[in-house]
């Protein structure tokens, strides 16, 4: 059966913002904090893990802000730390002090970012074919992107080329993995896609940028688009963070290798969870929920 598209507004500096979201196992205590990509929408790129993952946890896969039922930032040009406090805001209005979050691509970004400034709300991170810092754009582009109109005009034109068809399935091994449903939503989210560049390929990214929480990259072997080369950067970035990769798949390994990706997913927590022998090493114990 589909899970139910729920709503809940957050307030963010004073304003009153609708998020769209779906939620699996609610009777759970351990919360998984779900951050799709660049295209697309939650539902389309969590939809099979919701449920699977919510027989275990306490699962929420929210849209970001302008995509689906998820009104924009009221920040005409939005940076990172906007996107964080939005995060802070939905987890304090469904009255959840801690999540792992898992993120994938942009989604990834915003993850590692909101778990380096906020280790508290974050017991682990899960990165996703993302979380990488991207190369700085040139003074002259980031000034040329806040012209107003033709700033605006000339980011839209790039986030909608990413947003065909052929490019979206360029980003999987198997091309058939994209569905029509994916390949509509990536092209009615296109105001979101735009906010997540402007925020972060162009908007200034904090100092804070190093998670310190038990971190696991799960990454698709036969990704084009960030290469596996790339994912070994990401973890040679975050100390004591660990690399799985997934065979067969693409950008989009939940999508493509759903099993697995759970598998991954729930080996990763349970191990965290259980105690640690006395003089072995590895990563911290999860803390109980409060």
């Amino acid at each position: 059966m589909p899970l139910p598209e729920k709503t809940v507004s957050v307030n963010i500096n004073g304003s009153s913002l609708p998020v769209q979201y779906w939620e699996s196992g609610e009777h759970h205590g351990r919360a998984i904090l779900l951050l799709h990509g660049d295209v697309g929408s939650a539902l389309v790129h969590w939809g099979e893990t919701l449920s699977a993952l919510g027989d275990t946890f306490h699962v929420l896969a929210p849209n970001l802000p302008a995509f689906g039922g998820s009104a924009a930032l009221p920040n005409a040009n939005p940076d990172s730390s906007d996107y964080c406090q939005w995060l802070i805001a939905f987890l304090d209005a469904l009255n959840i002090n801690q999540a792992v979050i898992v993120g994938n691509e942009s989604g990834g970004l915003l993850a590692r970012l909101f778990a380096a400034e906020y280790p508290q709300r974050v017991p682990a991170l899960i990165l996703v074919n993302g979380g990488g810092i991207a190369t700085k754009p040139s003074v002259a582009d980031r000034l040329l992107a806040r012209i107003p109109m033709l700033g605006q005009t000339l980011i839209y034109a790039s986030c909608r080329s990413q947003t065909t068809r052929p490019k979206i399935e360029a980003l999987v091994h198997e091309p058939q993995i994209i569905t029509d449903e994916f390949a509509e939503a990536a092209k009615a989210n296109l105001a979101g896609l735009v906010g997540l560049v402007r925020a972060f390929r162009f908007g200034e990214l904090p100092a804070q940028r190093t998670p310190i929480v038990p971190t696991l990259l799960l990454w698709g072997t036969e990704d084009k688009s960030a290469p596996l080369k790339e994912a070994e950067v990401v973890r040679a970035s975050i100390p004591g963070s660990e690399l799985s990769p997934i065979s067969g798949v693409g950008h989009f390994p939940h999508l493509e290798a759903p099993d697995v990706f759970t598998w991954q997913v729930e080996q990763f927590l349970e191990r965290l969870t259980r105690p640690q022998r006395s003089k072995v090493g590895g990563a911290s114990v999860l803390r109980p929920l409060q």
